[in-house]
């Protein structure tokens, strides 16, 4: 075989295995997306229902409870967008609300790494009603 020919042979080899893995990379890569989103949703649905059964229980303080940790999610990925974007008046105005309603009530998360993930999410938004030194 001559050389070019050998040459020509092995580039085509090299870039039909660099398709081959990015095409495999691309389906691994969106099967992780579907799986983390189905895991999100089914997250959520459980959560809910555990509010609904405490609201159809009278339970108003576990329906609380189950609200809140809905809202730390909630929180933590209104303040990536906010990060993300940059400005955004809607994220923005959310993340101040919730600021000043959890500066009313007393809802800490029991899980120390929400609860900080928390702090520092509503600590990018300038809420008058919120101390440097609560939540």
């Amino acid at each position: 075989m001559k050389r070019g020919t050998v040459i020509a042979v092995a580039l085509s080899a090299f870039l039909a295995g660099g398709v081959v893995l990015g095409l495999f990379s691309m389906h691994i890569s969106a099967a992780l997306i579907a799986h983390a989103f189905e895991a999100r949703v089914v997250a959520d649905a459980k959560s809910r229902l555990a509010l609904l059964k405490a609201l159809d229980e009278n339970q108003n303080a576990e329906a609380a409870k189950q609200v809140n940790i809905l809202l730390d999610g909630d929180i933590i990925a209104a303040a990536a967008a906010l990060k993300e974007r940059g400005t955004d008046s809607a994220l923005e105005s959310v993340l101040r609300e919730t600021a000043e309603r959890r500066q009313r009530d007393s809802y800490v998360s029991p899980d120390p790494t929400v609860a900080s993930a928390v702090k520092n999410a509503l600590s990018q938004v300038d809420a008058p009603a919120l101390k440097p030194n609560d939540k």
